[in-house]
């Protein structure tokens, strides 16, 4: 799935030719002399791949991405690790179940309460929950995390409240986080994990 092979600098590539531009406008911590390992993506963007390799790597600026491809110095002491991850989730896209505890549906009436969202990984969802406007992104982690990111708006009363966080999501456990929009957790769980 993940195929990579190494470059220098001085390959005419319109890519190497803006990497080589960039890097004399400014700095992006490369020398003439470097060597990369070039990972060319599938089913993935770069912009996928940077956000959870910012979750994941701590000390990862010299990693260069663009579009579908990811360049590693040869050197790096991280690139098993990148390598490994991006593995990993440079795959079709995945569908999960958001599922909300029952306990969490704060009103009654004679409409049925919804108590799960679907999300298709790398698409966003918009939904209403709770008083509530959630849009809610969801990336994969690992075979067993995702990175989801919540930006919810409160619908109830003069003082709205926006905010939007992210948070890395253990696979079928009951996560705690968001307890104002629903205050007895939910659990993320896959649905389908489409084979390449």
């Amino acid at each position: 799935m993940v195929e990579s092979r190494k470059t220098h600098n001085g390959y005419k590539t319109p890519f190497y030719l803006i990497l080589l531009l960039s890097t004399a406008i400014g700095p992006l911590g490369c020398s003439e002399n470097t060597a990369y390992e070039v990972i060319d993506l599938h089913f993935k963007n770069a912009t996928q791949v940077e956000t959870i390799l910012q979750y994941a790597i701590s000390d990862s600026p010299e990693i260069q991405f663009s579009e579908k491809t990811v360049l590693i110095p040869s050197n790096s002491k991280n690139i098993n690790t990148v390598l490994r991850i991006i593995k990993e989730i440079d795959k079709p896209p995945t569908s999960y179940k958001l599922d909300f505890d029952k306990q969490n549906i704060k009103s009654r009436s004679t409409n049925t309460k919804k108590d799960a969202v679907f999300l298709l990984e790398g698409k966003e969802t918009i939904t209403q929950y709770n008083n509530h406007q959630m849009k809610i992104l969801i990336l994969k982690a690992s075979t067993n995390s995702s990175l989801i990111s919540i930006t919810s708006l409160s619908l109830k009363g003069a003082n709205q409240n926006f905010q939007k966080n992210n948070w890395l999501v253990q696979h079928d456990k009951v996560n705690d986080m968001a307890k104002d929009i629903f205050p007895s957790g939910f659990t993320l769980r896959t649905i389908s994990q489409p084979n390449p």
